[in-house]
Order: C-alpha cells, then structure tokens, then sequence
C-alpha cells in the first residue's frame, strides 16, 4: 500500500492478505531456486521478487491509470 507504514514489524491485513496469497501461488519456487543458485542468492532472489510482486503491484496499478488519463486527454486535445 502506497504511503503506509507498518508499526513494530507488523503487517496490515490488506499487506497480509497478499502475501499469502503470493507466498501460495510459489509453492516450490524457492527449492527451485536453490537448486540453481547458492542458498542465500536464492533466498535474495526469491525474497526481492516476492516484495516487488506485493507492494509493486499497485504501483502499476497507478501508473496505468496516468497513462489511461494522458491518453484521454491527448484524444481531446490533438495536436
């Protein structure tokens, strides 16, 4: 969630919620890595992928949303 901070490590149940869902959707992702990479490069690898997938979803989510208004207003607006 944009802008939010969590208190003392803990997380909000919106955060929660897509966690565990992402941490669901991974099963064996991580004993894969490990087999291909040394075990803390895995653990790197897997724990930044996990973060980016969570908090960077909604990013996009905006990003989307300016590109849609830019659009509609160039289509109002030409040249």
């Amino acid at each position: 969630m944009r802008g939010t901070k969590v208190a003392n490590s803990e997380l909000a149940c919106v955060e929660f919620g897509q966690y565990a869902i992402a941490l669901a959707c991974l099963q064996g992702t991580l004993t894969l890595l490990r087999k291909h990479f040394a075990r803390a490069d895995a653990d790197r690898i897997y724990a930044c992928a996990l973060i980016h997938f969570v908090e960077g979803f909604q990013r996009l989510g905006g990003a989307r949303e300016a590109l849609q208004d830019e659009r509609a207003l160039a289509l109002g607006c030409p040249g």
